[in-house]
């Protein structure tokens, strides 16, 4: 987003004082790009974006609370793959998606009877998807039987309804195989998974307590979940689960800023140059500036 901001502000720039009388005009988005050029390149929004990710910590449960946590499912957002691409599919989904499906599996490996349930966006076929997920298991030597995806979700929003509706589809479909297990304690509890969480507050930014204690409370309580994305994405990503009538547990991950940014003199050579990855960096702030906002304001 920078870098074309940037382009079309020059060339509209260009275009008013070559062919209009704009001349004036023409000069001000010329300078323009060049100012948008100079913040992106020098790291503007790195502060933001540190901020950002360090809104809620790692997840780390510990042993107590993976068993009370026992049965929550775990919603990786996704990326999209491709309609039509000569690589193995293997090649096909972007470094950020499998971060965030890496955090994913671990939770789940850490969480009894959990399942993933996996955004798996784009405009590839189901079929494809699909073997790209398994591929993806097989890898991580993670069991299939446990991991469901949606496949039409365009943004988070969507994100959101959909995997509200496959948690409720997974949970049925356990309920009914305990049920006709003859093991209907287990089909409650995997029915509603919220009702074995306390203390983990939706917004809280704090870390996860030492000893969670189960609550008593009724079924009805708010469905909960784990959710996995980058942690720049989370704080707005929680919103949007919250505003679904859910109770998301965040699991940040794919991280981008890895200390606190900080001018050091003594390294004046990396001020000659605009760095490629200050612009990435200014790139996923803006990016999650503008949707912060959104959501602020609807």
């Amino acid at each position: 987003m920078p870098m074309p901001l940037v382009c079309e502000c020059f060339l509209l720039g260009w275009v008013l004082y070559r062919f209009t009388k704009y001349k004036k005009t023409g000069r001000f988005f010329t300078l323009l790009s060049l100012l948008f050029f100079l913040l992106f390149g020098y790291g503007f929004g790195r502060t933001y974006l540190y901020n950002l990710e360090r809104q809620y910590p790692p997840f780390e449960p510990t042993p107590e609370q993976c068993e009370a946590l026992r049965g929550t499912p775990i919603v990786v957002l996704g990326q999209g793959m491709p309609e039509k691409s000569d690589l193995p599919i293997r090649y096909q989904n972007n470094p950020v998606f499998e971060r965030r499906l890496f955090e994913g599996v671990r939770v789940a490996k850490l969480i009894p009877d959990s399942h993933l349930i996996v955004s798996m966006a784009g405009d590839a076929s189901n079929s494809v998807k699909q073997i790209a997920l398994d591929d993806y298991m097989q890898r991580f030597n993670f069991p299939t039987n446990r991991v469901a995806m949606f496949t039409t979700a365009r943004d988070t929003s969507e994100e959101a309804k959909l995997a509200n509706a496959r948690m409720r589809e997974c949970s049925n479909a356990r309920m009914l195989e305990c049920a006709n297990n003859g093991d209907t304690q287990s089909a409650e509890t995997n029915l509603h998974p919220a009702a074995t969480i306390s203390e983990y507050p939706p917004s809280s930014t704090r870390a996860l307590p030492s000893a969670p204690r189960i609550p008593a409370f009724p079924h009805s309580r708010i469905p909960a979940l784990i959710l996995a994305t980058s942690a720049s994405h989370i704080p707005r990503s929680m919103r949007i689960f919250q505003k679904q009538g859910l109770n998301p547990i965040p699991s940040p991950c794919d991280y981008t800023a890895f200390e606190k940014p900080q001018i050091e003199w003594e390294s004046w050579y990396q001020w000659l140059l605009p760095s490629g990855r200050n612009i990435d960096q200014s790139e996923r702030a803006l990016y999650e500036w503008l949707g912060n906002s959104y959501e602020r304001i609807l």
